[in-house]
């Protein structure tokens, strides 16, 4: 290894093992709400976005892996990462809201095609 180079992050390289075990996992759950019903509202919330997006806001936002990361272990490229990131934030914030509101917002249901309501 070069000076310039950085040993990688311990926390990175378990985060790293751990999502390309479960990615599969993930993605082939039906009701990730009500096995996970234990979680705070917030992740509860998480888990009803599409799953590109979710995977995105997951490992980008709540984990802050670089941009980089996230890509390879997604096939993506950084800035679809980033995009995907920002567009669950959007619609988390809109679920958010729509909870206040005591509404749904049909706005992110009709936009991406799918319940986000359940």
């Amino acid at each position: 290894m070069r000076n310039s180079e950085a040993a990688p992050d311990p926390l990175q390289k378990a985060t790293t093992a751990a999502v390309e075990r479960s990615l599969n996992a993930i993605s082939q759950s039906e009701d990730l709400t009500e096995t996970f019903g234990y979680l705070p509202t917030e992740l509860q919330r998480v888990l009803r976005l599409p799953a590109s997006l979710k995977r995105c806001y997951v490992l980008r936002i709540l984990m802050a892996l670089p941009s980089a990361t996230c890509a390879m272990l997604l096939g993506l490229n950084p800035h679809a990462v980033n995009r995907n990131a920002c567009w669950a934030a959007q619609i988390l914030a809109r679920i958010v809201q729509a909870e206040v509101e005591g509404k749904e917002d049909p706005s992110a249901r009709v936009f991406f095609g799918m319940d986000l309501f359940v």
